[in-house]
């Protein structure tokens, strides 16, 4: 399960499109970027609502597994705010693509279009603020800061609002957290990977299920509870970090909605639960569409994805 973002109110963005060595084994080819930077960028100022800067269109494949966007102040090109991969960590035995749009008008859009030839293949196509543990690309030049110790916050509040179509899913909507030993090199050996679900079809998480959360969270703007079941599947010889999945219930799932939650509050019962230290560090903030051996054919939408986070005193 290899694998981020808010947009500042105060910054003028462009997109600097570069393409990196992804996870898994595949090499990086020439990949199929288009850029457009819209005209009228003076008044850019809030971008949480995804609706400022220019179009980008980043395509996965089998040869061209994991091509990434990043995202950088017009006003200083070296602040990278955040960015986009389709993480295609498994899909050698596949036909098909993976594409992520930012139109620039509000929307992030994914569509998926995979078949299984034979084997195993999963994917993670994700927007990341922070970094993540399978690449040395960073984006955290906005208010929140990463990598931060569990410790250090208080609260770290995300909204998100998406919408998901689909003809064939086999995955999840989520979140995805790494909480590492060490601030850097960001290295998940004996790390916590703390994964939120607010929706699956035909899969379900790693490991052994250990009881029921009741969590407060905002739904279209309603204050509402809702029911998680817990899993958590211990390091081993082949996977050297713990894994804690929250799955909201099939009853209560979200596949389209408005949903704001403290992430947080998730991550410090995920460490209690097994035991660790709120001494880790968390590397940043991952979220998108997780799926696995199964062919895959849907459109995932992103407008809102804002993240807000209150350290101690």
């Amino acid at each position: 399960m290899k694998r981020a973002f808010n947009i500042s109110g105060r910054e003028i963005v462009c997109f600097l499109l570069l393409a990196i060595i992804a996870s898994g084994c595949q090499s990086l080819n020439a990949i199929n970027i288009t850029t457009t930077i819209p005209p009228n960028v003076d008044n850019i100022r809030d971008g949480s609502s995804l609706n400022k800067g220019g179009s980008v269109k980043i395509i996965g494949n089998n040869v061209n597994n994991s091509p990434t966007a990043y995202v950088t102040a017009v006003q200083d090109p070296s602040k990278k705010l955040w960015y986009l991969t389709t993480n295609l960590w498994a899909v050698q035995t596949a036909e098909g693509s993976v594409s992520m749009e930012y139109t620039g008008a509000g929307k992030l859009i994914i569509n998926a279009d995979l078949r299984i030839i034979n084997g195993t293949f999963g994917g993670y196509p994700s927007i990341i603020y922070g970094r993540s543990p399978w690449s040395k690309t960073i984006a955290s030049d906005q208010t929140a800061k990463f990598p931060m110790q569990i410790k250090q916050m208080q609260k770290l509040t995300c909204l998100t609002n998406y919408s998901l179509v689909f003809s064939k899913i086999g995955g999840n909507i989520a979140y995805d957290l790494w909480l590492t030993e060490t601030q850097l090199p960001c290295d998940p050996s004996n790390g916590v990977e703390v994964m939120i679900w607010f929706f699956r079809n035909n899969n379900g998480p790693q490991g052994s299920f250990i009881g029921e959360s009741i969590k407060e969270i905002t739904i279209n703007d309603i204050v509402t509870n809702r029911k998680f079941l817990v899993f958590v599947e211990r390091k081993s010889p082949t996977r050297n970090w713990d894994v804690v999945t929250y799955m909201i219930d099939d009853q209560q799932a979200v596949p389209s909605g408005k949903i704001e939650i403290d992430l947080l509050d998730y991550v410090k019962s995920a460490l209690v639960a097994i035991a660790r230290s709120e001494e880790l560090y968390l590397q940043g903030v991952e979220f998108g569409v997780e799926f696995t051996n199964q062919n895959q054919d849907f459109t995932f939408e992103l407008n809102q994805f804002n993240i807000d986070q209150d350290l101690c005193p």
